[in-house]
């Protein structure tokens, strides 16, 4: 029942390969018609040949050449990286392995230095790619995660699909179907977004059930791939999909069907001069018809091995052993100057951080200086102000002092005066006693002793002076100890010395006016009773003198 359902949809399909027609490589090529603009022209030229991929990988290359000669021409990196990755997409379905894949790292190194996300991603893509068909797996997987990281970091819904499609070819290949399988189940949620690579999604979905041995899904999987390919012009992916169903047929033990099926991916893979799959099939072809018809097995044979040698001959595999060991050396350098870059930056990072720890250190340290001068000019001023507010206090206080000087000299003067004259009168009047006494007249006698008696009386006033300038100075320090000035102790001391008196020689003994100058000196308060009118209501009556 399988293999009817086979023949009569490989049959039908087949028919309709002549009628197909690429819808979007007709309104690309009109549209170059009318394009003016370089690099919109760059643009629609790289697409035109990415259409011709599958179909005419010559005319693919041809198209994207000359957009490569005037991306170069108007120095648009991004066409040419665009340009550059889709001509090596066509050499390596050609089969020229070493070609794509230098093609593909010189597309590599614009994007990088460009920081062209897409495009980056792209080559890495079809980097893995490469691998995949030298079947060296790791490498394949560490090229698409790199692209599927940077696909997810744009976001580029589209992009990320046909990661998760060559990872889910890339688990099926290594037969981790479970890995498989959810990649591939992934990729089919956003179909939308790949159409034009959906043939490609279902040829993995089928390789998968084939594997589980699930030949109902599988054949379905397989007949829906060749189905929509063919509607695509996707010879290439219509002729890898004939050679694994070929594979099925012949792991079932059902050779007539595999032979069908390999034959047909020789031809879909010869129409699209896809090496890949013309091997694939022509290998099942020489095994299978090697006892049933030799002179057949052998022209298959040599089909194959020439895909063969065009693929993994001794040179390319060389060439591109030579060419990955030079891009893994770039990456390497790559890495080392990434990581010279960074500890470059942590380095400035620091000598930065230095400098302004210097700058504001320098700042400070200015500063403090200045603050050191400003204080030492401030000390200074402040000095002279109390130098000056001395020197003020001293001048205010000898100013008051002879103020002071001169009222009490003043108010002792009138006292000396009356002592002076009291003193000439009572002179007279013991002269004048001495003649009465020489003419026995007592009553005269005794007249002028009363007199003389009444003169000194008026000469001990004299003492109620001193007092009332003991009790001025007793007054102002204890003022003084009431406002609680600290380190004051209240103290009023009266001192003698010696000092000539007008008329006196030097050797002369006097305290009469030096005692009282020393007392106001000693108590600058007393100022304030220079003179009457400001003197305290002191206990006791007013001396006569005043």
């Amino acid at each position: 029942m399988i293999n009817k359902y086979l023949y009569t949809l490989l049959f039908l399909t087949f028919c309709k390969t002549g009628l197909a027609q690429n819808k979007l490589t007709d309104s690309l090529s009109r549209l170059l018609n009318v394009t003016i603009e370089d690099t919109s022209r760059v643009l629609v030229l790289t697409n035109l040949g990415l259409q011709y991929r599958n179909t005419n990988p010559d005319s693919s290359i041809y198209y994207c050449e000359k957009a490569l000669v005037l991306a170069r021409q108007i120095k648009f990196k991004r066409g040419e990286s665009f340009a550059l990755v889709t001509i090596a997409l066509s050499m390596r379905e050609k089969g020229d392995l070493p070609k794509a894949l230098d093609l593909t790292m010189q597309a590599l190194r614009i994007a990088e230095t460009n920081n062209y996300a897409v495009e980056a991603a792209t080559c890495l893509r079809r980097i893995g790619l490469v691998y995949m068909d030298l079947k060296d797996y790791q490498p394949c997987l560490k090229y698409l995660y790199q692209a599927l990281h940077k696909q997810e970091a744009i976001p580029f819904k589209r992009g990320i699909a046909i990661e998760y499609m060559n990872l889910a070819m890339t688990y099926e290949y290594m037969n981790q179907l479970d890995s498989a399988l959810f990649y591939i189940q992934k990729a089919e949620n956003n179909k939308e977004l790949i159409e034009d690579v959906y043939p490609e999604v279902n040829r993995v979905f089928g390789n998968i059930y084939a594997r589980k041995e699930d030949l109902q899904l599988a054949v379905h999987y397989y007949n829906k791939g060749i189905e929509t390919g063919l509607n695509l012009n996707d010879y290439r992916t219509v002729s890898f999909i004939c050679s694994d169903v070929a594979r099925m047929f012949r792991n079932m033990n059902q050779p007539d069907s595999s032979i069908a099926y390999a034959k047909k991916g020789v031809q879909f893979g010869q129409m699209a001069s896809y090496k890949k799959g013309i091997l694939f099939s022509a290998s099942i072809l020489s095994e299978l018809l090697d006892t049933v018809n030799p002179k057949e097995a052998l022209y298959y044979y040599k089909i194959a091995a020439a895909a063969k040698d065009s693929l993994f001959g001794a040179g390319n595999i060389q060439t591109i052993q030579s060419l990955i060991t030079k891009e893994e050396d770039r990456r390497k350098e790559i890495e080392l100057q990434k990581a010279a870059y960074q500890n470059r930056l942590r380095q400035y990072g620091l000598l930065a951080g230095l400098g302004v720890i210097l700058i504001v250190a320098f700042i400070l340290f200015r500063n403090n200086r200045q603050k050191q001068k400003a204080n030492i000019v401030l000390e200074k001023t402040l000095t002279d102000l109390r130098s000056t507010q001395v020197q003020l206090i001293q001048s205010e206080k000898m100013a008051s002092l002879g103020e002071l000087t001169a009222g009490i000299a003043h108010e002792i003067q009138n006292p000396l005066n009356f002592v002076n004259n009291f003193s000439e009168v009572s002179r007279e009047l013991l002269a004048e006693m001495k003649s009465a006494l020489d003419k026995d007249d007592k009553e005269e006698v005794k007249e002028i002793a009363d007199d003389v008696i009444q003169n000194m009386e008026k000469i001990q006033d004299l003492g109620r002076v001193i007092l009332n300038l003991i009790n001025n100075a007793f007054f102002a320090v204890n003022e003084r100890g009431i406002k609680g000035e600290a380190d004051y102790q209240p103290a009023v001391i009266v001192s003698t010395s010696l000092s000539p008196l007008p008329g006196e020689g030097s050797g002369e003994r006097s305290s009469s006016l030096s005692a009282t100058m020393a007392l106001v000196f000693r108590h600058p308060l007393l100022r304030k009773y220079s003179s009457p009118s400001l003197r305290p209501n002191l206990p006791g009556r007013e001396p006569d003198w005043v």
